[in-house]
């Protein structure tokens, strides 16, 4: 057992950007995929999909930037977008954080990730998650 204070989960919360396996929209194709943690449990964690794939002309109104560069602190290196409406719960011991983003952009996260997913959907993921094996 790794002491609590060693655990790589300790520094995940809001904000963070994570590198977990997680399924498409459609739950059936699986990969490791940055996410952004948008709110964090003991064990668990809700979080968006980071994709490289996005019409930079045409972002959907679930999509929002996010900045990349080897110096800007979300550990993110290619364009890429927050999908609000691809979430998912994690188990926090399944993931390495990478990153951070900044601040200034949780708002607009968060507000875009509320307007475009009922609360029925959010409900119903989280009560999945309660049931998945540990």
């Amino acid at each position: 057992m790794v002491p609590e204070d060693e655990s790589p989960a300790k520094d995940i919360f809001p904000s963070s950007v994570v590198l977990v396996f997680i399924y498409d929209v459609q739950d059936r194709n699986g990969k490791t995929r940055p996410c952004l943690v948008i709110k964090s449990e003991e064990l668990k964690a809700l979080v968006l999909a980071i994709t490289t794939t996005f019409d930079p002309d045409n972002l959907q109104p679930n999509e929002i930037r996010l900045p990349y560069s080897e110096n800007c602190g979300t550990g993110l290196d290619q364009p890429n977008v927050v999908k609000c409406r691809w979430f998912d719960v994690i188990e926090l011991r399944r993931c390495t954080q990478i990153g951070r983003v900044p601040a200034k952009l949780m708002g607009p996260i968060i507000e875009t990730f509320r307007r475009v997913n009922s609360e029925s959907e959010v409900k119903e993921k989280l009560e999945q998650s309660k049931n998945d094996p540990p």
